[in-house]
């Protein structure tokens, strides 16, 4: 067996829209990869679980209302 490992994607901008200003600096401040670092869709998925229920671990008692979480991601 014979494993070769293609390109490493790398963080680039998070654009972020729907939220408010408030709501978007708390994801900010959540997300934990910076521009330049080797992207790990792995925490990316886990992310999306958290977000796919509003919760306080990420907006405390700011109040969110949306029904889906909705992402993509580009190359």
């Amino acid at each position: 067996m014979n494993i070769v490992e293609g390109s490493q994607y790398r963080m680039g901008e998070m654009i972020i829209t729907g939220l408010s200003l408030d709501a978007e600096k708390r994801l900010r401040k959540t997300w934990q990869l910076t521009p330049g670092q080797i992207f790990d869709n792995a925490y990316f998925e886990k992310l999306l679980t958290v977000l796919a229920k509003p919760s306080a671990e990420i907006f405390g008692e700011m109040p969110i209302h949306y029904t889906q979480c909705g992402h993509w991601l580009a190359a």
